[in-house]
């Protein structure tokens, strides 16, 4: 699993590596906006898949959402993660909602 082969590389220790490697590799500024022991939320600003495309009637950001859902399963635990709000969408940040299971 890539967010595996992101901890054993030593990319991604604990959570709070997860902002850094997305600013490192390019792929957006993430914030954690929540966090407890069964959610999560993180929004995205400057999204590489989405930022400044058009407006589409779907959210487009599954490859962010499968580093976030891949990375956090291998820290935390089994998880779903969904995409609540996209730039494609019309929204100013991509939003992610995390549930552990």
């Amino acid at each position: 699993m890539f967010g595996e082969k992101l901890c054993d590389e030593g990319l991604v220790k604990d959570l709070g590596d997860i902002a850094e490697v997305f600013i490192k590799q390019r792929w957006g500024l993430l914030d954690i906006v929540e966090s407890s022991h069964d959610r999560m939320m993180f929004d995205l600003y400057e999204c590489i898949s989405c930022s400044g495309l058009l407006i589409l009637d779907v959210p487009v950001c599954d490859f962010e959402r499968g580093v976030l859902s891949s990375l956090l399963e291998f820290l935390k635990d089994r998880n779903r993660v969904k995409e609540v709000e996209c730039w494609a969408l019309g929204h100013v940040r991509c939003r992610f909602v995390v549930s552990f299971t």
